[in-house]
């Protein structure tokens, strides 16, 4: 305990001096003559104890997992007389899991593969199995994952010049598209990101993202949601660019809509990058209390090294200095200001 406390005292440091093996050994073993392979199995044993820890809490956030783990280890064992509840209670905790990522079709494939096989589904040829749902779970895992990753590889293509072999893809794009109305929100999302990807001149993509996105962001955790909407952000500021004003409204909105439900919100704090954005988009618009208001909500959200410089500009009055201009001359050289200092 006492050398898990020392190392962790090191590694959270702000400045780190530095530790002596001899040092850490006398925490352990005072008055002992330092022991070099010894102190090496310490720490080899007080790693694996912390891993397993690491791992364990990951899992105790996971009750799907946590089920699908104990209905593998029931099957394994043969103690068929539970399994019937555990197939119950891990159903009950699928149907309670809030987001329905790629991710949660594959527990949803291995869950419903493990019923079939504590069910004995083999043997009972006069009842009606699960393979479907096995088939259509796997299924869906499959092509968001596809999907996803492969609107990925279209955007890292603008800047990267990078090429990539997705296998199926052609095969997966026709089918998504065939099957619009049986297929989950996550791939009907991301085939409208590759449809926007791939298609930009076609505005109606655009909107059809936001419907899609404004009805079932709610199903994703915020990184997830984040990502989705990326794509809808990026043509805005692609279309500003290309001179269509009318889109800077749209991405106005957008972080809106992202503010209200907090999903611009990760790990506890906004990108800097993306409050650059907002507060420019929002004096370009002319909403200067808006913008005032959003400073002071949510400069707090800001990492540190960011915070003050983003804030004390407005707050100093740095403004009145400059000679007389109009409301637009003088957001476009606040925005310009406020650019600078995060960069």
């Amino acid at each position: 305990e006492q050398l898990y406390e020392r190392l962790i005292k090191e590694v959270n440091a702000e400045k780190r001096r530095g530790l002596e093996k001899e040092a850490l050994w006398e925490l352990v073993q005072p008055n002992k003559p330092f022991d070099d392979v010894r102190f090496r199995k310490y720490c080899s044993d007080l790693l694996k104890l912390i891993e397993g820890y690491l791992a364990q809490e990951a899992l105790e956030k996971l009750p799907i997992q946590k089920g699908i783990l104990l209905m593998k280890s029931i099957d394994r064992k043969k103690i068929n007389s539970v399994g019937e509840y555990i197939i119950k209670q891990t159903a009950k905790h699928a149907n309670k899991h809030p987001h329905r990522s790629a991710e949660y079709f594959m527990y949803q494939y291995q869950r419903e593969k493990l019923t079939y096989q504590l069910s004995e589904a083999d043997i009972k040829r006069g009842e009606r199995s699960n393979i479907e749902q096995i088939s259509s779970n796997l299924d869906f895992f499959f092509i968001a994952e596809k999907l996803k990753f492969y609107c990925s590889a279209l955007m890292q293509r603008a800047y990267l010049k990078e090429e990539y072999k997705i296998d199926l893809i052609d095969e997966i794009i026709a089918y998504a598209g065939n099957h619009q109305s049986d297929l989950p929100p996550v791939i009907s999302i991301y085939y409208q990101v590759f449809l926007l990807l791939t298609d930009s001149k076609n505005e109606d993509n655009y909107f059809s993202l936001l419907e899609v996105l404004s009805q079932y962001a709610h199903l994703f955790s915020r990184e997830e949601a984040y990502n989705m909407y990326t794509a809808a952000m990026n043509y805005c500021i692609g279309k500003f660019n290309q001179g269509n004003a009318r889109f800077i409204q749209e991405l106005f909105e957008i972080y809106e809509e992202l503010l209200k439900t907090k999903i611009l919100i990760l790990n506890g704090e906004i990108s800097p990058w993306d409050f650059k954005n907002i507060v420019f988009v929002s004096l370009r618009l002319g909403r200067y209390e808006w913008t005032e208001h959003f400073i002071h909500t949510y400069s707090g959200y800001l990492s540190a090294s960011f915070r003050e410089n983003a804030v004390t500009f407005i707050d100093v009055g740095g403004a009145t200095a400059w000679p007389r201009m109009s409301k637009a001359e003088l957001g476009a050289r606040l925005a310009q200001k406020i650019a600078e200092a995060l960069s």
